[in-house]
C-alpha cells in the first residue's frame, strides 16, 4: 500500500504541507478550489480539516470509498468519533495514551498535545518544532518514506 500522500485539502498557500493543495483562495499555486467539490478519487489526500468540517471529510470518504490520511484529535463523545474508529483501516493507526481511556502509547505523554496547523506557520517556534517531531513519530509508525516525510515536514 502507497503511504505517501498526493495532496493537502483543507490548507492554504501559507500553511500547505504538500505541493499539490486545495485551498478556499484562489492566485496562490493551489490546484483546486473547495476540496468538497472535487473528485478525491485517484488521490491519497492529507486531511487536517477543522473539527467542525469532520463529518462532512469522512462522509466524503465514505461515499467515494477513498483510503486518507486524516489527522483528527482523539475526542470520545463527538458524533463523527465513533466513525472514525470504526472506518475500516487497512494501514495502522495511531492511538495516543491517554488517561481514562487505556489507549495504547505509540509516543511519549509529553508529546500527547497536536499542534494546530497555524502553530505549524513558524518554523521556528517551539511548537512547530514539537509538532514535526510528533508528525515524524506518527508517519514513521506508519512506514511512510522518508522522502514523503521530509518533503511532509519540509
Amino acid at each position: 500500500m502507497n503511504l505517501n500522500p498526493t495532496i493537502d485539502l483543507f490548507s492554504q498557500h501559507f500553511n500547505n504541507l504538500l505541493p499539490r493543495f486545495m485551498s478556499t483562495t484562489r492566485g496562490h499555486g493551489e490546484t483546486a478550489i473547495d476540496a468538497f467539490n472535487q473528485t478525491w478519487k485517484k488521490e491519497l489526500p492529507w486531511i487536517h480539516p477543522s473539527i467542525p468540517l469532520l463529518p462532512a471529510v469522512l462522509k466524503k470518504i465514505r461515499e467515494e470509498l477513498i483510503e486518507a490520511m486524516i489527522i483528527a484529535p482523539l475526542w470520545p463523545g463527538q458524533i463523527w468519533y465513533i466513525e472514525l474508529v470504526n472506518v475500516k483501516c487497512s494501514i495502522p493507526y495511531a492511538w495516543l495514551e491517554q488517561r481514562n481511556f487505556g489507549t495504547r502509547n505509540i509516543v511519549n505523554q509529553e508529546e500527547f498535545e497536536t499542534p494546530a496547523r497555524k502553530d505549524m506557520l513558524f518554523p521556528d517556534g517551539p511548537k512547530a518544532r514539537k509538532g514535526r517531531r510528533f508528525a515524524r513519530k506518527i508517519l514513521i509508525k506508519l512506514n511512510v518514506s522518508k522522502g514523503a516525510i521530509d518533503m511532509i515536514l519540509y
